[in-house]
């Protein structure tokens, strides 16, 4: 079989070999990557960036082939798609800003759509609880937050179109496959979990004794849906109980952002550093800036719960990796989130219920035992579901069937 994985950025080894400077985002994509048995079928993997140039650059590395490929027009696109013949050509991610580009140019027949985000049902969840943080109503700031939506939006629409035309699917919940059968009730939906990154499988596993008390993890805070400002307020409630509790976020480091639209207090990180400010959280609200996979892992190990807070998820790996590592979570019950967790393995809340979430996370930083019983569950539920094994066997064995359907 000759596969083209279609994705937003390439593996670790794949960036070093293009000598491009390695993203902590999507780790899902080495996990797949580093698992797919290329004996068994020859792999390629392709990343579009709309630029200023038509180019595409290619190596092969470990018997995979690696396409960059540049366009300032869809002529190289075209040339690309029409040179290189595949039997499967799997699309990561319908989310992007390239697939408007690339759509016109796939063969629907053989290529399978893989969910991962959905914009046109986040749109509906962004920032819905806006007015009550924009009290002083700044024009700067509606105006933005406004921008920001069109652009889920805009991408909702490309996301609509392509499942339309498409005929395969594979998803991992309830949710992604009850929302892309709404828009194409006849495509073929598959199912297939994913694979994690290779250090929360080979890690220690979280210990009540070697965690520091009363610190808090979340994966990402800089954009609206991961909904750090519900995080803060939750931590201005606990810090009444828990003086010295932490709060550690992931990601980008939205409170050291300088930008104008911060100064102007016209974007989400002047929202979030407004909120540290009115409720006096300097010390407790600490952004760590992007961390790597051996990053990640420590910094999870090393805090007492993790929590999952956004408005929006279809399925959320940053959640499985910490459930793998055996860490005590607290998830807001949302979109795919009921596909992954079950009462044992991790608590939950309604996504507004801010004093709700207080309570389980209390919950935790109070109870040893509760968070060893969490934690041991949790452990033994994401292994079933992120299992390497089963899920590579199935992605071929939805490799083969697709196309044993087209003849």
């Amino acid at each position: 079989m000759n596969i083209l994985l279609i994705t937003p950025k390439f593996p670790k080894k794949i960036n070093e070999a293009f000598n491009i400077t390695n993203s902590p985002l999507g780790g899902w994509i080495d996990g797949l990557i580093n698992n797919i048995d290329t004996s068994i079928l020859n792999l390629s993997i392709s990343v579009f960036d709309e630029g200023k140039i038509n180019n595409i650059k290619h190596i092969k590395t470990d018997n995979i082939d690696a396409y960059k490929i540049d366009y300032k027009d869809n002529s190289i696109i075209e040339k690309f798609f029409n040179e290189n013949i595949y039997d499967i050509i799997h699309v990561v991610g319908i989310e992007h800003k390239y697939i408007k580009d690339i759509m016109n140019y796939l063969p629907f027949e053989k290529t399978l759509l893989n969910i991962t985000g959905i914009q046109y049902e986040y749109e509906k969840y962004f920032f819905n609880d806006f007015s009550k943080y924009n009290p002083l109503k700044n024009p700067f700031l509606s105006l933005n937050m406004f921008i920001q939506h069109k652009i889920i939006q805009s991408r909702g629409k490309v996301e609509k179109e392509i499942l339309k035309r498409c005929k395969y699917v594979v998803g991992r919940t309830e949710f992604d496959k009850k929302s892309v059968l709404t828009i194409n009730p006849s495509l073929k939906y598959f199912s297939c979990n994913e694979i994690l990154r290779d250090s929360f499988y080979t890690s220690q596993k979280w210990n009540i004794e070697k965690c520091t008390p009363k610190t808090i993890f979340v994966s990402q805070g800089s954009h609206p849906i991961k909904a750090a400002h519900k995080v803060i307020e939750m931590v201005n409630i606990l810090k009444e109980k828990y003086p010295e509790i932490k709060c550690y976020i992931a990601g980008e480091n939205i409170v050291r952002s300088k930008s104008i639209l911060t100064f102007l207090g016209s974007n989400y990180a002047s929202i979030i550093k407004s909120l540290i400010k009115k409720y006096k959280l300097k010390e407790n609200i600490i952004y760590t800036g992007f961390l790597n996979e051996e990053e990640m892992v420590k910094k999870m190990l090393g805090c007492n719960v993790f929590l999952m807070p956004s408005s929006i998820e279809n399925s959320v790996n940053s959640l499985q990796e910490a459930m793998l590592l055996g860490m005590p979570c607290v998830s807001s019950l949302v979109g795919g989130v009921s596909s992954l967790v079950d009462k044992n393995s991790c608590l939950t809340y309604k996504f507004n219920d801010i004093n709700d979430a207080v309570i389980k996370i209390s919950m935790i930083l109070d109870n040893t035992h509760l968070s060893s019983i969490l934690g041991e569950s949790a452990i033994k539920r994401i292994n079933k579901i992120a299992d390497k094994e089963v899920n590579i066997k199935e992605l071929i064995s939805i490799y083969k069937n697709i196309i044993e359907d087209k003849k």
